[in-house]
Formats: C-alpha cells, sequence, structure tokens
C-alpha cells in the first residue's frame, strides 16, 4: 500500500508544473476554447483575443469551439483540463453568473473552478420600445404600467438570456408588472417588436438600433453605469431612477490551480494585447467595449455579478425551459 500511495504522489508531483515553468510559458500552442458555435459575436472576441496573444507571447493560441448547453459544455470542459496554462476559456457571463441558478445538475462550479486572467470586453443592454406605447422615458413607462397591470410585454431572445434579467429587474424596482415574452432568438422577438404585437424589448443594442435610428422603435434606457459612446443620446436606467445595471461580459479564465506566474503573464499579454485602436474600433462595431483588468478584480466582478442576478433569478422564480 505505501509503494502503490509513493507512485501515485510521484506521478502528480510530475504532473505539476516544475520550477522555472512561469518564465519558459508558453513553449507549445495553447488552447483557447470558446464554448460556441463559429462565427457568433462570442467567437469573433475569442479569435481576436487569440490572434493578439500569440503575436504578445510568440506562440500559437488556437481556437477550439465547442457549442452546446448555451456553452455550458466548453465551460465545463475547460474547468476540467489540467490546470497548466494550456487550455484556457474566452468565458461568456452568462455561463457563469446566470446559467447557476437555472440549472440544477451544473457540472461545474464558476466561482471555484476557474481562475480568472483578465475582463477582455462587456456589452450593455438596451429597453427598446414600439412607437404605439405611449411612453418616451422609464418614469412613463412605470406610470403606464401601473394602469395598465399585465398589458406591455417585453419580447427577448429567451428564458434566462441577460434581456430577460434586465426586464425583470427593471419590472422589480419600479414595482410593476411587465409581462416577459420569450423567444427563440432575437430575431423572432424583433420580427414581433416591429410589428407591435410586443410592446418592448430587452437585450442587445446590436438587434434595435437600426430601427431606433430610423424612427421605427423608440429607446428608452441603456443599463450600463454611464451612456454608451456609440449612442449618447439615450439615457441610463440609473439616471433615470431606476437602479438597474445589466451588462453582458468577456473575460479570459484558466482552470483553478494554474500557477499564478502563468495567470500573471497571460494577465499581462492580454492588457497589452488589447490595449490596440484596432482592437477597441472592430469591438466597438459590434457592440462591445474593450475592458481589461487584474485577475485579482475579474474576480471580484465576477462575485458582485453573480449575487445580483442570483437574487434576481430567485425572486422571479426563472428556471430553464
Amino acid at each position: 500500500m505505501r509503494r502503490r500511495e509513493f507512485l501515485l504522489g510521484a506521478a502528480a508531483a510530475c504532473a505539476l508544473p516544475g520550477p522555472g515553468f512561469a518564465s519558459s510559458y508558453p513553449d507549445r500552442p495553447v488552447r483557447v476554447v470558446v464554448a460556441f458555435a463559429a462565427g457568433g459575436g462570442t467567437d469573433l472576441i475569442g479569435r481576436t483575443v487569440a490572434q493578439r496573444l500569440q503575436a504578445v507571447l510568440g506562440q500559437p493560441f488556437v481556437v477550439e469551439n465547442r457549442g452546446g448547453a448555451g456553452g455550458n459544455i466548453g465551460t465545463d470542459l475547460v474547468a476540467k483540463a489540467p490546470p497548466d496554462g494550456y487550455a484556457l476559456l474566452l468565458g461568456y457571463s452568462s455561463n457563469f453568473v446566470i446559467s447557476p441558478f437555472l440549472y440544477d445538475d451544473l457540472a461545474y462550479k464558476p466561482l471555484k473552478d476557474f481562475a480568472p486572467i483578465s475582463l477582455v470586453a462587456t456589452a450593455t443592454n438596451i429597453l427598446a420600445a414600439h412607437p404605439s406605447l405611449p411612453v418616451s422615458t422609464l418614469k412613463e413607462l412605470q406610470a403606464y404600467a401601473k394602469a395598465n397591470p399585465r398589458k406591455a410585454y417585453f419580447g427577448t431572445a429567451g428564458v434566462g438570456t441577460l434581456g430577460h434579467l434586465t426586464g425583470e429587474l427593471f419590472s422589480s424596482v419600479a414595482g410593476v408588472e411587465i409581462v416577459h415574452a420569450p423567444y427563440k432568438g432575437n430575431s423572432a422577438a424583433l420580427t414581433d417588436l416591429l410589428a407591435g404585437r410586443v410592446q418592448l424589448f430587452a437585450g442587445s443594442p446590436a438587434v434595435v438600433m437600426e430601427f431606433v435610428r430610423n424612427g421605427r422603435l423608440k429607446a428608452l434606457a441603456v443599463a450600463s453605469p454611464q451612456r454608451e459612446p456609440g449612442m449618447p443620446e439615450i439615457p441610463t436606467f440609473i439616471e433615470q431612477g431606476f437602479a438597474v445595471e445589466a451588462l453582458a461580459w468577456f473575460g479570459l479564465l484558466a482552470p483553478a490551480g494554474t500557477p499564478a506566474e502563468v495567470i500573471d503573464k497571460l494577465n499581462k499579454g492580454v492588457v497589452v494585447a488589447l490595449d490596440d485602436r484596432e482592437v477597441k474600433e472592430s469591438f466597438a462595431k459590434l457592440g462591445y467595449e474593450v475592458r481589461t483588468s487584474t485577475p485579482a478584480a475579474f474576480a471580484d466582478f465576477m462575485r458582485t455579478d453573480y449575487e445580483r442576478w442570483q437574487k434576481v433569478i430567485k425572486a422571479a422564480g426563472i428556471k430553464a425551459e
């Protein structure tokens, strides 16, 4: 028994990075898992980060798309990967601060199974309205909803999306009942919004801003802390008196237990890689804002977001369909 324990211990020790590991890292290609299909916003961000890190750190950073279960499959894959810095995740907020409260059998623990490296980008949500709804501000919407309970509907891309939670949070803060109308994606929600079958939309500005600018829809508020540079004419929820903040975020993470020296090296690489006007402009065109951080600041950011959405989801009784 002692010999067996000795051999197991020796094998485990061999699997751990040895002295000088961080100084030589990376010395082979690094896998960057994107937990969604190729071609989407998360994939484009992941590929940009990978290409820029390759230029900064001198080894290939190869994107691997592992979609399925709303991003939970790819996220779990990295949670269980060896903590050696050669399997990273381009994480999406939904899988860290929303999925844990929608799925009872989630295979990973978002705050325990990962080592945060850096935030990469954020994107706000928007509340937009059909012109037939007789409101132009959130105060007017609050008054309308109180006078017409359960007659206003807000469409979203589905149950548990950030748009859904944005609408639920506003309803809670405003003390009104606005009915959620979940769709199978943004395009179906937009179709019914433009037709006036739902009066409101909560979700990505990229979905509706073309129609806001040509007058077919009205933008009531954005859920960012400050007004967005790309749409400065739209007030925030906060400045209109409603404590609603809902940012989608993207960040680079490694499996828990990855050496701190490797995390630090990757963090410095991300900060340098994304401090580039071309990257910032390309992200802005997609509705994203480049945002980097220290590993500790990213961990605090995740924890705060986790606690915020836990309260909203439990209060609204939301579960995955």
